[in-house]
This record gives structure tokens, C-alpha cells and sequence, in this order.
């Protein structure tokens, strides 16, 4: 599972990437809310501290989860009941209060992933001319380089090109 640990601390984000590099995550973090919008299409979960020192955290999960399904859990300080209904309006998925145990926080994002992503069959690589497009990594490639697509953009030409013999309805889309 790809992972974007979002946190101010840039010790306790180093220490939670870490965590889930040795569980067989690939995790990376940032430490700007500006950076976690920049990079959080390419990643399946966000865990996102809310002591963000350039933007508000309940923004960057808004921004996070209009841009998609990312899976978004707060992991953060303990906190007032209203903090907590306000991050769950925002857009999380969950909210884990710090001190948590590292067997917990990964229970918990595999139980968002399952919500999130409900398991398919790993969809084959589509060709098209110079197009590739690789679902499992969620790539998609003219002529060999990686073109950024937000999510939105990628589920759009996955599906067009996916489905190339017919007409996809536009209630479909």
C-alpha cells in the first residue's frame, strides 16, 4: 500500500514512515499541507497530523477528498469530541488519537482500504498505440513517460480506454 504520512513533526513522521516501511508499506512523508496536496494522488492512504504550520488541516483533507477516494486517517494529539465530528464532515475516514499501538493504525488502514477499494481482480495493463495505462500502479504512460494525472483525469481515461468498443453513457461517466 502506498502511504503519505502528513505531519508538522517532521521526527514523529520520519518514525511513523519508518513503521510502515518495516511492515512492507511504501510510505513517504511531508510536512507542509502544500506538499501533501502536490503528492497525495499517487498514494492509497493518507495519515494526516493536523499541526500543519502553512495550512489548516481540516483544508488539506477537504482538498484531499474532493480530489477523490484516498483513504484520509487522522492521526493526531488527543482532542475535543467536536474536533473530531468536524474531521469525520471533513472528509476522514477515521481518527486515531495519539498514543496508539502501530498494530492498531494498520488494522485500521486496512479496514479503509477495504471501504475505500473493495478487492478486484487486478485489472491487466490497457495498449493503446503509444498509451499505456497500468491500474495497479495507477500510471499512465505515452510513448514511455509518466504523464500526472489527477484521479479524476485517470478514472475518466481508464474507463474510455478500458471500454474503447462501445459508447459509455454519460450517466456511466
Amino acid at each position: 500500500m502506498r502511504v503519505l504520512v502528513v505531519d508538522g513533526d517532521p521526527v514523529i513522521a520520519e518514525s511513523l514512515t519508518s513503521g510502515l516501511q518495516r511492515h512492507g508499506h511504501v510510505a513517504k512523508s511531508v510536512n507542509t499541507g502544500t506538499e501533501a496536496l502536490r503528492v497525495c494522488r499517487r498514494v492509497d492512504l493518507v495519515l494526516l497530523g493536523f499541526g500543519l504550520s502553512d495550512l489548516d488541516g481540516l483544508e488539506v483533507c477537504r482538498c484531499i477528498r474532493s480530489a477523490g477516494d484516498t483513504g484520509i486517517i487522522a492521526v493526531t494529539a488527543p482532542c475535543s469530541e467536536l474536533d473530531r465530528v468536524l474531521g469525520l464532515q471533513a472528509g476522514l475516514d477515521d481518527y486515531v488519537v495519539r498514543p496508539y499501538g502501530l498494530r492498531e493504525l494498520l488494522a485500521r488502514m486496512e479496514a479503509v482500504i477495504r471501504r475505500v477499494r473493495p478487492h478486484k481482480a487486478p485489472a491487466q495493463t490497457i495498449s493503446c498505440g503509444s498509451l499505456q495505462i497500468d491500474p495497479g500502479a495507477r500510471e499512465v504512460r505515452v510513448d514511455g513517460r509518466l504523464v500526472d494525472l489527477t484521479l479524476k483525469e485517470y478514472q475518466l481515461l481508464y474507463l474510455l480506454a478500458s471500454e474503447r468498443e462501445i459508447v459509455v453513457p454519460r450517466k456511466r461517466i
